[in-house]
């Protein structure tokens, strides 16, 4: 089995909960996941107060997206992290236990950063200059958790230089706040329209997290939306 490690950004979008005959209900952060086990982190008003070895078992699904998946763990290590909670290292009790998880939510992460969909609606957005020189409408063609294809319509060639940074923002369906990211133009193309690439700039842009996070959920929800079209 190939090792699999969840970045920060798709571990943002999975939640798990803990299963009867436990507190039902009670739910954790997973700041670590790989093909052996997981790390739970719990509120300091939610902590289950779990020993070393005893077995849990947990529900996990991505944020509404996918099905959710059981599976039973092992508490193996604990530690008080004082008002930011506790935190508990879990193994997967057997090996069907780590593979349902692995099949489960293998697409979610070896997908989410290298797909770009192309929303039905397309997005409008606000493209301006890093100085604050300019500022044009746009419409998001095409976006990944890396990146986004933009039309900046016909007096966008006027604007726009290969290599430029950028601050771009728009709204996706399903997402209460705004995007807001720093991308670099990697590419132009003219026609009566202007299309730009752009690579979003992990360093200047704001709340990266969060800002990934939305994007990730927005993608997945694409391809689930396409893959269930599939089938």
């Amino acid at each position: 089995m190939n090792q699999l490690v969840a970045d920060p950004e798709t571990l943002a979008l999975l939640e798990v909960a803990l299963l009867a005959p436990l507190p039902e209900g009670t739910r954790a952060r997973i700041v670590e996941l790989d093909e052996f086990g997981l790390t739970l982190l719990f509120r300091s008003d939610t902590s289950p107060g779990l020993r070393l070895g005893d077995r849990v078992p947990l529900e996990l699904c991505a944020a509404g997206v996918m099905e959710p998946t059981q599976t039973l763990v092992k508490v193996e290590s604990a530690r008080e992290l004082g008002d930011r909670g506790s935190e508990y290292r879990c193994r997967f009790v057997d090996k069907d236990g780590g593979l349902r998880v692995l099949r489960a939510f293998r697409s979610l992460f070896n997908r989410r950063g290298e797909v770009r969909v192309r929303p039905e609606m397309q997005p409008s957005a606000v493209v301006a200059h890093m100085d604050g020189l300019w500022e044009t409408p746009a419409r998001v063609l095409d976006l990944s958790t890396c990146g986004l294809g933009l039309d900046l319509g016909a007096m966008g060639s006027e604007l726009v230089t290969e290599g430029q940074a950028l601050a771009v923002e728009f709204r996706l369906p399903g997402e209460s706040e705004p995007i807001r990211v720093s991308a670099k133009v990697l590419h132009l193309q003219e026609s009566d329209k202007l299309r730009i690439g752009l690579q979003i700039d992990p360093g200047s842009t704001e709340n990266l997290e969060q800002q990934e996070a939305a994007l990730a959920r927005f993608v997945i929800r694409e391809l689930a939306q396409m893959d269930s079209a599939r089938n």
